[in-house]
């Protein structure tokens, strides 16, 4: 089903027509859409019907949105282009989320096409790309695995804070005193179980002693529990409990951190050329009946889902950067909730740029509020205001804004670690294609 309606159709042809030559036409269809032109169109035709037939391509094999952002990236300084461009992505259906099924179903027939000579030189050539994008998931679902684990951990040790916080004694001056229960045992014991299996974890996966330099303290933790349990020491649970709760409280950031840092090392728009270039291989100048034009259809719709997934890991990435852009600005200007007017103003541009450029991955729109607050702030400083109760205004807007930068590293976070498990799957069939 096409996605743009023939006016919308009409429009992208004549932007390709007027923004681009020939050999403009030629690059970016190779280079943004892994394509060559004359896959598209004959280009011993006039520009325009060329620009049409490339237009038609694109809807045909499902990269109309493809298109649209390659024509956009191409032309970032036309601001006709960019306005088209955007306002094209904002008229067409959401984006429908990449299907792991659809990106591992073509994998996997990579082993019918190797029986054609022109697709095993293909998959030669691309085999070194399909064995890194697998190595690379392989890590990311370790460290998402350890990273969920201390997730549990986590909601475990806040059970065990509440449980102490109810148990603990009115302060009356003298030395702080804490009781103990059933409820706090049995809180104790989950906290003891859960963090043996972030340990087991971290052992059955092979991670080196490096990697999780804190496997001694959660050991001494696992240890330490049952002993005040035993003991029936409520003081003795919580000073456990407090060296837990600043472990994973360092811990999970950092295995975000880390998830990132391997995120970007994941190149699967490499995994989709070697695919596209294992299915031309394999069909060129070859007729198909209608089953096998299906299953070529089909195949195409699998490296679609496999770009869509790069796509995505791209603009989460890119958000990631940019939240860390602004969260260091954010933190020259300390920690107060009362920051200085004049530092604010001095660095707010800053932050505004870097806003502006998030994208957001999928509805709900989580962007608009930061840019809604970036926006008041900047309105509220021009100029910078010297009243008490104006600069109070700006203050708080300014802590507002901080508190949706929490929520947006959250979510960040929260769709990377959902990309991740989704990659898994994508991770077999490439090891599967591998053997």
């Amino acid at each position: 089903m096409p996605l743009l309606t023939p006016e919308q159709q009409r429009t992208l042809r004549d932007l390709l027509r007027d923004a681009f030559t020939l050999a403009d036409l030629e690059q970016l269809s190779t280079l943004r859409l892994s394509t060559p032109l004359t896959d598209a169109a004959g280009l011993n035709q006039p520009l325009p019907d060329i620009a049409f037939a490339l237009v038609q391509w694109a809807e045909k094999h499902g990269r109309t949105r493809d298109l649209i952002r390659a024509v956009r990236a191409e032309r970032p300084d036309n601001e006709a282009v960019v306005a088209a461009c955007d306002a094209l992505l904002a008229a067409a259906p959401p984006d429908a989320p990449p299907d792991p099924k659809d990106a591992v179903w073509s994998i996997r027939q990579v082993d019918e096409l190797l029986r054609m000579q022109p697709a095993r030189d293909a998959i030669g050539r691309y085999e070194g790309s399909f064995q890194d994008a697998a190595d690379h998931i392989r890590a990311l679902g370790r460290f998402k695995k350890l990273h969920d684990n201390f997730q549990v951990a986590e909601g475990a040790v806040k059970v065990v804070m509440s449980e102490l916080r109810r148990l603990r004694a009115p302060d009356d001056g003298g030395p702080e005193r804490i009781g103990f229960d059933d409820d706090l045992a049995d809180a104790a014991d989950v906290l003891t179980v859960d963090l043996q299996k972030v340990a087991d974890y971290a052992d059955a996966a092979g991670f080196t002693a490096g990697a999780v330099v804190w496997r001694k303290a959660v050991a001494r933790a696992v240890e330490d529990l049952p002993k005040a349990v035993a003991a029936a020491s409520g003081a003795a649970v919580d000073r456990v409990a407090l060296r837990v709760q600043n472990l994973v409280g360092t811990e999970l950031p950092r295995l975000n951190q880390k998830i990132v840092e391997v995120a970007r090392l994941l190149s699967l728009r490499a995994v989709a050329d070697g695919l596209r270039e294992v299915h031309a291989g394999a069909v060129a100048g070859r007729a198909f009946d209608t089953e096998s034009d299906g299953w070529l259809r089909r195949f195409e719709k699998g490296v679609t889902a496999v770009l869509e997934f790069d796509r995505n890991l791209e603009v989460l990435l890119e958000n990631h950067n940019r939240l860390q852009g602004v969260d260091g600005i954010l933190g020259l200007l300390g920690t107060t909730r009362t920051p200085d007017v004049a530092a604010v103003a001095n660095s707010w541009a800053d932050v505004t740029d870097l806003v502006a450029d998030l994208r957001p991955s999928h509805p709900p729109d989580w962007v608009r509020p930061l840019t809604d607050l970036a926006a008041a702030v900047t309105a509220a400083l021009d100029p910078p205001p010297t009243d008490p109760a104006a600069v109070r205004a700006v203050q708080k807007t300014v802590n507002q804004f901080r508190l949706k930068m929490d929520e947006a590293f959250n979510r960040t976070d929260v769709d990377l670690l959902a990309l991740c498990g989704e990659l898994q799957t994508l991770g077999d069939g490439l090891r599967a294609a591998l053997r």
